[in-house]
């Protein structure tokens, strides 16, 4: 996944799902992953910022999987502490 970040009044986020990874349902399905993975990082987080997240195409996904690579991309960019 990509994630772009700027700072913020609050804390905000946003995802982008192109046609590329399938119809509506998998498209849905997706933002909710992404959506719920990120509610659970809210907290840690020092400063506000709006984030856009880009998934990849064709990567399987488990809430797990994204929860994962979240917590990646925020401990490596220095965004919260590792949990």
């Amino acid at each position: 996944m990509t994630v772009l970040y700027v700072p913020s009044n609050e804390i905000k986020f946003g995802i982008t799902v192109g046609k590329k990874h399938g119809g509506s349902v998998i498209r849905n399905r997706i933002k909710r992953l992404y959506r719920e993975s990120f509610r659970s990082f809210v907290p840690f987080f020092d400063a506000n910022f709006f984030f856009v997240f880009i998934p990849k195409v064709n990567i399987e996904r488990t809430y797990e999987d994204v929860r994962k690579n979240m917590q990646y991309i925020f401990s490596k960019s220095g965004l919260i502490k590792k949990n």
